[in-house]
């Protein structure tokens, strides 16, 4: 299977992503993964929205145009995206929703025009200077679920947003499930960079499973602080090897990955043979 991220800051336009889809077009590629707040402004942004619902159906037509590409090019997309109850109703949707007309942090798999997906992720970063659990809607889980799954390629795939890779209940569920690859868009910032090279090697190679990382590039201004989204975007094998990875810049990146190569990994460690 070859799948591809595309390490970026934001999506200007359609036309823009284009140019990279007709690369994975040439390169045979069923799958592509943008990381969180590319559609949408920066999560310190959308505090100071006037209207919710303005921004939800702008990101639904979006959702609508990537639909329509998904067609064209015959590729999968995956996305972060910010939409409220209104859009989520229409769908099949992984996860509990509220009764409020707020917004809600959810993970998108879009399949041609008309099956799109969504996963709520279940753990929102609730930290002080970055407060998504307060903001969002998204229900905290009375216990752990399993993410966004899917197959593709004879591949069984698990879609995570980037903080829930720190909790072990959530990688509990996910281990009876013997994922084949688990694929985690994030916007990491601050002085993190070795500290999720470590926690993504670690998730994969206990797990038995190739997994993608995607972050986001760029800049955002928060309380007169500048917070820098430095990429490094990896793929890591089953073994917990990082076998790729994207720098500081924008960037698209295309990876084959074995379903051969995982079953192998996960006989040799024996990780899901029984205790």
């Amino acid at each position: 299977m070859n799948l591809a991220l595309l390490q970026i800051a934001n999506v200007p336009n359609f036309n823009y992503l284009e140019q990279y889809l007709k690369t994975c077009q040439k390169q045979q590629v069923s799958l592509l993964c943008f990381p969180e707040y590319v559609f949408e402004p920066f999560f310190t942004s959308l505090k100071t929205l006037s209207s919710a619902t303005l921004l939800s159906r702008a990101n639904f037509k979006n959702l609508q145009m990537l639909g329509s590409l998904s067609a064209q090019y015959n590729i999968n997309f995956l996305t972060p995206i910010i939409v409220n109850n209104e859009v989520l109703l229409q769908h099949r949707v992984w996860g509990k929703l509220s009764n409020t007309k707020g917004l809600y942090k959810t993970i998108a798999l879009i399949r041609g025009t008309e099956k799109i997906e969504f996963y709520l992720p279940q753990c929102l970063i609730g930290f002080e200077h970055w407060n998504e659990r307060a903001f969002f809607d998204n229900k905290k889980a009375r216990s752990a679920r399993l993410p966004l799954t899917f197959e593709q390629d004879a591949l069984k795939i698990g879609v995570l947003s980037g903080f829930e890779l720190h909790f072990d209940e959530i990688f509990i569920r996910i281990k009876k499930e013997a994922y084949d690859m688990l694929i985690v868009p994030c916007a990491n910032t601050f002085d993190t960079h070795a500290r999720w090279r470590s926690l993504c090697k670690m998730r994969a190679f206990l797990n038995s499973c190739a997994l993608l990382r995607i972050n986001r590039v760029g800049n955002e201004l928060v309380d007169g602080s500048t917070w820098n989204f430095y990429g490094d975007s990896l793929y890591i094998n089953a073994y917990g090897k990082i076998e790729d990875s994207l720098q500081e810049y924008e960037g698209l990146m295309i990876v084959h990955v074995s379903k051969s190569e995982i079953t192998q990994a996960r006989e040799s460690w024996g990780f899901y043979k029984e205790f």
